[in-house]
């Protein structure tokens, strides 16, 4: 998790999860997350949707799987 959350301050200024809704409440949870990013490589701010399953086991997190919309759009914005 501290090697992900390093990439992820790395690539991104900002990366708000500005809206969540929880489509199932067991495991796998799925949850879809409004997101508002700026990218410290070129500035650019996206607004996108990511679609994410959590397994949950004995109480802790063991998986997660993000499915994001754009991929291109976010890999452009991070130059």
């Amino acid at each position: 998790m501290a090697a992900f959350f390093a990439a992820m301050s790395r690539t991104w200024d900002v990366f708000e999860l500005v809206d969540q809704a929880f489509l199932a409440t067991t495991s796998p949870l799925v949850v879809l997350t409004h997101v508002h990013a700026r990218a410290r490589a070129t500035g650019r701010e996206l607004d996108f949707p990511i679609l994410r399953t959590i397994t949950v086991t004995g109480g802790r997190i063991t998986e997660v799987r993000p499915f994001y919309w754009d991929t291109a759009a976010i890999a452009d914005a991070c130059g």
